[in-house]
């Protein structure tokens, strides 16, 4: 598997599997690449999100 921006901050924030299945759904439905270095951003959104709600 070739590792990209997404992958590498999803593996360093240690998001969890649904969070990273949500992440990808938003990324794909904003046509964001996911090398893009807005994908970092989106993450650490995700993450904070993923945190308060737990």
């Amino acid at each position: 598997m070739e590792e990209t921006v997404f992958s590498k901050t999803a593996g360093v924030l240690e998001l969890d599997e649904e969070t990273i299945k949500k992440a990808w759904d938003h990324l794909r439905v904003l046509n964001i690449s996911p090398d893009d270095p807005e994908v970092v951003i989106m993450l650490n959104n995700f993450r904070t999100e993923q945190l308060y709600l737990n």
